[in-house]
């Protein structure tokens, strides 16, 4: 009984350490995809706020799960496209809350405004 509890318990810490450790790899950059976008926003009182939080998807898909939020609004990367929502990685501008190149995930399109490309790589 020993034996097996101990085994029981072996797999359940492997299993967790698996599904927090191994995400899905980002998609491979797609260069006739590549863009710059900035999350969509208004301006209060002359101050400029996000609309809302930008949320995060492992995949694109509306069922797909939540892997972070944003509010940061700066510029980023879009290094693909699938259907209505974009693959985002920070940018020049977005450093250093969020890297430069650092995966994000995929986010609704139509939470972003596009920009120039040249924005991403922008610093002040």
């Amino acid at each position: 009984m020993k034996t097996n509890l101990l085994l029981i318990v072996g797999l359940l810490s492997v299993s967790i350490f698996a599904s927090s450790t191994f995400a899905a790899p980002p998609p491979p950059d797609d260069p006739n995809n590549r863009g710059c976008v900035v999350a969509k926003n208004h301006t209060v009182k002359d101050t400029v706020v996000i609309n809302h939080p930008i949320v995060l998807l492992d995949a694109p898909s509306p069922t797909a799960k939540v892997i972070g939020q944003t509010t940061n609004m700066s510029d980023f990367f879009v290094t693909a496209i699938s259907g209505k929502y974009y693959y985002i990685k920070g940018s020049a501008e977005s450093a250093p809350e969020i890297p430069e190149g650092k995966p994000l995930g995929w986010a609704k399109k139509a939470d972003f405004d596009v920009q120039n490309l040249s924005n991403c790589f922008m610093t002040e």
